[in-house]
């Protein structure tokens, strides 16, 4: 993992290289540029967060959350291909905890597929709670639903 990494909330002028990196690793499930921005500029509502590398000065990743009422949505997170397999997604998760304390409830979507980040979401304490159906179109897939349950 490299030093230069660190996790901070998300800038407007940080959505080009998000939305590359959506773009990459999500195709046809993209977000638009105004999805990013929107979400950014009402983080009262939701929780924007970036893996930056100040050393290179680039995106390393990013993931985005909804907070309400004691439970967090991930509606996306996503790490660029060269910055994979040096723990950044595991810190943009634990970064969103510490950001949430009083939360007891944590939940995402992944592609039944997507073997590496369901392993992933294993490995920091999420469980499989359920399955959509079809959920995915372009490829066709299940969704597999995540949540983490926090003790108090």
């Amino acid at each position: 993992m490299s030093d230069s990494v660190i996790i901070r909330h998300c800038a407007e002028a940080d959505v080009e290289q998000i939305s590359e990196i959506d773009a990459d690793c999500f195709t046809s499930e993209a977000w638009q540029s105004e999805d990013f921005i929107y979400r950014i500029r009402e983080q009262s509502r939701f929780i924007c967060l970036t893996a930056f590398d100040s050393r290179l000065n680039e995106v390393a990743g990013f993931l985005f959350a909804a907070s309400v009422a004691g439970e967090v949505y991930i509606d996306s997170i996503a790490v660029k291909k060269s910055f994979r397999r040096k723990g950044i997604a595991g810190r943009l998760l634990r970064f969103l905890e510490d950001l949430t304390p009083s939360a007891e409830f944590y939940s995402l979507e992944v592609r039944s597929k997507n073997s590496p980040a369901a392993a992933l979401y294993s490995s920091v304490g999420y469980s499989v709670s359920g399955v959509r159906k079809g959920y995915y179109s372009s490829p066709p897939d299940d969704a597999v639903i995540m949540t983490k349950i926090k003790r108090r």
